[in-house]
């Protein structure tokens, strides 16, 4: 009697190359989104010289939690700043 018999078939070499692809994929990608995370901070025309060197700072030193951070306020928050859709700054 087999405890898992949707399992028994199951190649353990396979599987564990499937898994390995699939964090491949998935630090790739985490690894894209920091790098344009950085590059977008140092680039951002919108940032006076001190923010910039924080969201730097920021994305530098903790990574894709940095760059979850930046793209969902460091972004948000010069694009208001300089008449965004939401701003009532009408410059």
């Amino acid at each position: 009697m087999q405890l898992l018999p949707l399992f028994a078939d199951l190649d353990p070499i396979g599987f564990v190359a499937g898994l390995g692809a699939v964090w491949l994929i998935v630090g790739l990608v985490m690894l894209v989104a920091w790098i344009w995370a950085l590059v977008d901070a140092i680039r951002n025309p919108h940032l006076d010289d001190m923010m910039r060197i924080v969201w730097v700072l920021v994305i530098a030193l903790t990574g894709i939690i940095g760059a979850i951070i930046y793209a969902l306020v460091g972004r948000r928050t010069h694009t208001l700043s300089r008449g965004g859709p939401y701003s009532t700054n009408p410059h």
